[in-house]
């Protein structure tokens, strides 16, 4: 059985617009997405509840329900797919009105997070594994 040593996240949110929740059906549907598409592509997935925590425009701290849903994987799987991720993420971002949106990864022992700004234009993205891209 092959080890799976990479691993990509995706933090789904459960507010539109920062701070305006959507409902708990439009918060399953989200998650139920992100998962239903790294099935696709990595062959499983794991969801996770949690809480995030950040600032609204005045100082304020906002707690956010999140779910993370990430998938363990080959090095080739992560080079070859890490692009396409980032690319749902921002056009994900921009439906569910974020300006960013957050993506962890875990490659070759060491744990990355990437905020994408959602309304940012440049799209190209190269990850490196083990000094391969």
């Amino acid at each position: 059985m092959p080890i799976l040593e990479n691993k990509i996240s995706l933090l789904v949110p459960s507010t539109s617009e920062f701070s305006r929740d959507v409902s708990d059906i439009e918060f399953f549907r989200r998650s139920e997405y992100v998962a239903g598409k790294f099935v696709k592509l990595f062959g499983g997935v794991t969801v996770l509840d949690s809480t995030g925590k950040a600032p609204d425009a005045y100082g304020n701290l906002i707690d956010e329900k999140i779910r993370i849903v990430y998938s363990w994987m080959s090095e080739k799987s992560m080079i070859d797919n890490y692009q396409s991720i980032i690319t749902m993420a921002k056009r994900l971002g921009k439906k569910w009105y974020q300006s960013t949106m957050i993506l962890e990864s875990v490659s070759n022992g060491k744990e990355f997070a990437e905020l994408i700004n959602v309304h940012e234009e440049k799209e190209k993205v190269t990850l490196s594994v083990n000094g391969k891209s």
